[in-house]
């Protein structure tokens, strides 16, 4: 399963994936660390707490942000 379609799944709030990155409909994750959880039904928390990610799991970063934003869905960064 291709990166992009672990991501839909999760704004689709549902279970995908492996390593490197997975979703449990809840929250993505990867190399095992949460990168978004949804937050009620419309908008997705992103903790800001690291500058020490990957350069994969930034970019996973990146395109959650993205896709989330094409479809409508509002993102919080905390941290």
């Amino acid at each position: 399963m291709r990166n992009v379609e672990v991501v839909s799944a999760f704004l689709g709030r549902e279970a995908a994936g492996l390593v490197p990155i997975s979703s449990d409909g809840r929250c993505l994750y990867s190399y095992g660390v949460p990168i978004a959880t949804w937050k009620g039904t419309e908008s997705i928390v992103m903790t800001e707490c690291s500058k020490f990610y990957s350069r994969t799991t930034s970019r996973h970063r990146h395109m959650v942000e993205d896709m989330a934003v094409q479809k409508g869905v509002t993102i919080h960064k905390v941290g």
